[in-house]
């Protein structure tokens, strides 16, 4: 007598590859994450995969995004999200890698190319998103983003120090107006200011949370009778 004992496990194996994709991909626009955005950046720095450089990181962050989610609902704040990572990947072509950092963030590597070509293809992209008109439930937005833009090369400092940069200078955009670009320099005042007090929100916000603040109070008490 002859038993066989048979397992179908395509849906199992499916599973197991969409998982994989999951964990390096962002699941409403179908880019790379983060963690896989963080990753090739190190690989980049370890290895020298691109040559010696200079690189640039562009980082994005769509303009009155919330005005949207707040009119529209989510539903909607997804639809402008998805057809924004179709417009970056449009004008990105030829970059290492574009990816949805988070929320409404955007982040793109341009490999052996200087700030300044970088600033003439975001600029580009700029361009795009500005002529584009979203609708949703019979309401327009007109669309913008602001870019933090920084060169770096194979001897800069960690993955993290450079997208930090990247992510100051578009705050920096944001600040100065929205709708906009800002380089990164080691000598602007004002961004290493701003760069000074968003690590200082950063340490606060850790000391609060582990308790590590002391609060000392006098009385306030008359000095004369009554």
């Amino acid at each position: 007598h002859l038993l066989i004992v048979a397992q179908d496990l395509t849906e199992h194996a499916d599973n197991e590859e969409k998982l994989v994709f999951l964990e390096h991909h962002d699941v409403l626009t179908g880019l790379p994450n983060r963690r896989e955005f963080e990753h090739r950046l190190s690989q980049i720095l370890d290895r020298d995969l691109a040559g010696a450089g200079p690189h640039a990181l562009c980082y994005v962050d769509v303009d009155q995004f919330k005005l949207v989610n707040d009119t529209c609902g989510h539903e909607a704040g997804d639809e402008l999200l998805q057809q924004i990572a179709v417009l970056f990947e449009s004008k990105m072509r030829g970059t290492e890698i574009i990816a949805r950092l988070g929320g409404d963030e955007f982040g793109a590597l341009l490999l052996n190319c200087a700030a300044e070509e970088a600033t003439r293809i975001c600029d580009g992209f700029m361009q795009t998103v500005r002529s584009f008109l979203f609708t949703s439930r019979d309401q327009s937005f007109d669309v913008a983003v602001s870019i933090g833009l920084v060169e770096f090369t194979v001897d800069s400092e960690g993955a993290s120090s450079i997208l930090s940069k990247a992510d100051v200078a578009c705050e920096m955009a944001k600040r100065h107006g929205r709708d906009r670009i800002h380089v990164y320099h080691e000598g602007d005042t004002e961004l290493v200011r701003h760069h000074g007090d968003m690590r200082l929100v950063s340490t606060i916000s850790r000391a609060l949370s582990d308790g590590r603040f002391r609060l000392y109070a006098q009385p306030i008490v008359p000095i004369a009778a009554g």
